[in-house]
């Protein structure tokens, strides 16, 4: 991922995974992006390598996410995330400058992007998922009963 594809300044994507917690690693990076703000999540076990690279810090340990920048001139890794990044705004469109917030575990932020993981079931309402298989159940029997 993060490869230039030769087509413009498009990279290559890592694959998308179902916006869910259970589908979240701890020790993985994800954008999660809603429209209006792109966020760089990152999981409480990411490699202090990775951070290291990234940031240039080697914990997330006391860190506040609005301290953390990514600038594309400190490594390949932050300059691949930028352009990934930029390319998400790109293709959606409606937002070409979205801003990009980093989210940290344990932090205010981190609930922001958990309450986007639309496949998630919350507060004993069904996933997203679950919603729309019911609501094509009741429409099914609704068609039946013509």
């Amino acid at each position: 991922a993060g490869q230039a594809t030769g087509v413009g300044q498009y990279v290559n994507l890592p694959p998308t995974v179902p916006c869910s917690a259970d589908k979240m690693t701890p020790d993985g990076a994800y954008f999660v992006e809603n429209g209006e703000v792109l966020w760089l999540y990152l999981g409480f076990d990411v490699p202090s390598s990775f951070l290291q690279e990234a940031f240039g810090i080697c914990s997330l340990d006391g860190i506040l996410p609005e301290n953390l920048r990514l600038d594309p001139q400190r490594s390949p890794l932050t300059a691949t995330l930028c352009a990934m990044a930029n390319q998400i705004r790109t293709v959606k469109g409606s937002h070409p400058w979205m801003p990009l917030k980093i989210a940290c575990p344990n932090t205010k932020e981190e609930f922001k992007v958990i309450s986007l993981l639309v496949e998630d079931p919350l507060a004993g309402q069904p996933s997203y998922v679950d919603h729309l298989c019911g609501l094509h159940k009741r429409i099914q029997h609704k068609l039946d009963s013509y």
